[in-house]
């Protein structure tokens, strides 16, 4: 019974993680990975990132994850629990 054992718990949470980033992918804002790509467009030479306190990851989101040079988040073994608003995850 999957309920009892605990062991099953690190495969599932990555089932999970897996269809939240599928999932993300049909919520984004109409516009907003054209968006993101534009910047990028407009300035070659920056550094794009994404911080964020959630599990949501774009880097494993298709649409976005060309446009991000990297992404941070507070879930992040090496942030937690320094995350937003904690000057130290930017």
């Amino acid at each position: 019974e999957a309920g009892s054992d605990a062991s099953k718990a690190p495969a599932l949470f990555d089932v999970w993680l897996d269809a939240r980033h599928a999932a993300a992918e049909a919520r984004l804002f109409e516009g907003g990975a054209a968006a993101v790509a534009e910047v990028r467009r407009r300035h070659p030479a920056a550094v794009v990132a994404a911080v964020t306190n959630g599990r949501g990851d774009p880097a494993r989101t298709p649409s976005l994850a060309p446009s991000f040079d990297f992404t941070v988040s507070g879930e992040d073994a090496d942030v937690h629990p320094r995350r937003k608003p904690a000057p130290e995850i930017y």
